[in-house]
Parts: structure tokens; C-alpha cells; sequence
């Protein structure tokens, strides 16, 4: 797939005529990749974290990167690896690199959904450089747990719907999600949610589905936010609203939903709402379909 930008970034290190992409009106510089190499993880010995000891390391070395961290967060992201698949290793035995992302993917066994470059690439590139990184968007490694598991459940989308699926948000520091517009309390801040682009609005409600009998299974802290083409999938958020449960589950949707061909499949109806209160399924609370 042909990724391009506006300008001529930190990361653009081909000038050639033959290296430009064709877009209307505009010239853009072909993206030219870091070398990351996968592991295929090399280390499957590697033992999983303990959640006491996981919980202690993150919490003295990023007291104040992730002072949100909860455990709660963390019971969840270690409940969904034993059910869904991936492997809770320490983050702090890697580089905070791409590479040593790449290696973190390797050894979690959850990097054959995505890559490293896959999630943290910036989808605005202009805006990252304004705001002093390169065309990659890490976040602390405190972080990295919950980047994991939402590759995890991203990659059994793509299973599901058979089909590709691109990252565009992962990780957005302050002023880059001021730059691009993102919302104030935004999950994307700390890391705790995927932006998800889908080829038809046909897949994306096959996904949709998916995260709908997930949560049917055990309800969870799960946050949805749903487009014609997209989908926000985020696990584990601390923040609470009035609007939404106060387990932390909630679901919201995108002005381009309002004239897509399809906002649902007729067996998913998990997207509820009760005196102008918005819910994720639950079979013991009143209410009716949104979508």
C-alpha cells in the first residue's frame, strides 16, 4: 500500500521524480519505510508479567507518563490476552524504539496482526513534525499494554471480515491531537484506543458485529465510536461522563454515519439508548436500538 505526505518530512529521503505519488492538484514524496525487522518472535519462552510485578515496574518508572494506570485497566488487558490470545510481557525489557516496539509485538505473539509501523505510523506527518517527532508516533512503554491488546482485537477483525484494515490513530501526544483536532479528553492521549478505516461500509459492520457479541460474551470497559468506514475500538478507559454508564463502557458515533448505505447488521443490536442516554448492550436496562 502507496503512503504519502503533504511535504518533505524528517522521513523523506528520495527527491526522484519517479518517487512522487499522483494526486490532484498536488505533488506528494512516496513514504519510504524505516528498516524494522520482525522477529517472528524470536523469544516464545518468554514469560508472561506477573500483574503484581507488572503493575509495580510501570507504575515507579512512569509515575508521571501513566499516573491514570489503574489496576483495573490492567485486569482487563490481562483477561482479554487469556481469552482472546497474546502474551502480557514486561515492556520494560525493550528499547523505547520502533524496533523495540516491533520486538515488544514479536513477543506478546500479537505481531502477526499488526506491525510496529502499522500502529504508530502518523496519519497527519505535517502536524507530528510541528510538534517535534518524526513520522512515528510512540508512546511511553507504560503504554504498550493496551496498544497490544487492541491489536489483538483489531487483528480478529481482519480475520473475521477477511479483509484489510488501517490504523489511523493510535497514539496522539497533546499537540498533536490539538493539531489535528481531536477531542480535549480524547482516549487517544493516552493511548487507549485504535481509529480503524475499512474498504466498505459493508466490513465495517461485520466488525462492528464482532465487537458486539465480544461484549455480549462478559461486558467489559469497552469504547466504540462508529463512522461509515471506521470504527474507534479503545479498552480499559478511567474516564467517566454523566451521558454514559459509569463502568466506563460507552459508544458514540460520526457524522459520517448518518448517510452511509448500512450502520448495522440486523442481528447486532448492541448500540442502545434510554432517555437520551447512550449504552452498550445490556440486557437488564430498558431502552432501543440507536442505529
Amino acid at each position: 500500500m502507496l503512503l504519502c505526505a503533504v511535504s518533505l518530512p524528517l522521513w523523506a529521503n528520495s527527491k526522484n521524480e519517479s518517487d512522487l505519488c499522483d494526486y490532484p492538484g498536488k505533488k506528494f514524496v512516496k513514504y519510504i519505510p524505516q528498516k524494522i525487522i520482525p522477529r517472528g518472535a524470536v523469544s516464545p519462552n518468554r514469560k508472561v508479567a506477573s500483574k503484581e510485578d507488572l503493575m509495580l515496574i510501570l507504575s515507579r518508572q512512569y509515575s508521571q507518563e501513566c499516573d491514570d494506570l489503574g489496576r483495573p485497566e490492567l485486569d482487563l488487558i490481562y483477561r482479554l490476552s487469556r481469552e482472546l490470545g497474546g502474551k502480557v510481557v514486561s515492556p520494560v525489557d525493550y528499547p523505547p524504539s520502533i524496533q523495540g516496539f516491533q520486538n515488544y509485538l514479536d513477543d506478546s505473539m500479537v505481531s502477526f496482526h499488526f506491525s510496529a509501523e502499522e500502529v504508530t505510523l502518523a496519519h497527519h506527518t505535517a502536524d507530528a513534525v510541528s510538534c517535534g517527532y518524526s513520522n512515528y508516533l510512540l508512546p511511553p512503554q507504560c503504554r504498550w499494554p493496551s496498544g497490544m491488546i487492541q491489536a489483538v482485537i483489531a487483528g480478529k477483525m481482519r480475520e473475521i471480515i477477511e479483509d484489510s484494515i488501517s490504523i489511523r490513530n493510535w497514539w496522539r501526544p497533546k499537540c498533536y491531537n490539538r493539531a489535528v483536532g481531536g477531542a480535549r479528553r480524547s482516549d487517544h492521549m493516552e493511548a487507549r484506543g485504535f481509529d480503524l478505516d475499512f474498504t466498505t461500509a459493508e466490513k465495517r459492520v461485520q466488525a462492528q458485529l464482532y465487537l458486539c457479541q465480544l461484549y455480549k460474551q462478559k461486558p467489559f470497559n469497552l469504547q466504540v465510536g462508529i463512522g461509515c468506514k471506521t470504527l474507534h475500538v479503545g479498552v480499559g478507559s478511567p474516564k467517566r461522563f454523566p451521558q454514559f454508564p459509569k463502568d466506563g463502557s460507552r459508544y458514540w458515533t460520526y457524522g459520517s454515519l448518518s448517510g452511509c448505505v448500512i450502520k448495522r447488521l440486523p442481528e447486532d443490536n448492541c448500540w442502545r439508548i434510554y432517555k437520551g442516554k447512550k449504552f452498550i448492550f445490556d440486557s437488564k436496562r430498558k431502552g432501543h436500538g440507536a442505529l
